[in-house]
């Protein structure tokens, strides 16, 4: 089975997908940032749980 990078890597050696891909980089960028912001909001509240000693 191939890896997800080497997949990527395949298709952006077509030059039509790299430049849709590069038009749409930004979005990418965007949609990852918002991805992540639900685990940064986790590992706080976790710390702020540990740092007061509370219980769940």
């Amino acid at each position: 089975m191939m890896s997800l990078q080497k997949l990527k890597q395949q298709a952006l050696d077509n030059p039509e997908v790299k430049a849709e891909y590069q038009l749409l980089e930004a979005e990418f960028r965007f949609i990852d940032q918002q991805l992540s912001v639900p685990l940064q909001v986790g590992s706080a509240q976790n710390t702020l749980g540990e740092n007061t000693d509370s219980e769940e």
